[in-house]
């Protein structure tokens, strides 16, 4: 049986006796699995989807999530200072 923990912040580790679990992104009702975390900074990080999401009728690979739980695109010709583009909603970074 799958059970998601929610992950506070960016205390985010998994269960330790959990060996098959991986680091989603939950979106309304859509779970997006992530790749890896691109880009950390104390406000919020990128992370790269295992598969692209379609949002904002985009289709988007890199998503970044701020520490109060807000889901971005991202627009990497902004630089750092300016990455986050378009605000897309209340979004959970979760282990399931």
């Amino acid at each position: 049986m799958n059970t998601a923990r929610v992950i506070p912040g960016y205390e985010d580790q998994p269960d330790p006796l959990r060996h098959d679990a991986v680091r989603v992104i939950a979106f309304h009702d859509q779970i997006f699995q992530v790749e890896q975390i691109l880009f950390q900074v104390r406000e919020f990080r990128v992370f790269e989807l295992k598969d692209k999401a379609c949002l904002s009728s985009r289709s988007m690979k890199y998503l970044a999530v701020t520490k109060d739980n807000q889901l971005y695109s991202i627009d990497i010709l902004n630089g750092p200072k300016n990455l986050l583009a378009e605000h897309l909603g209340k979004a959970r970074v979760m282990w399931f």
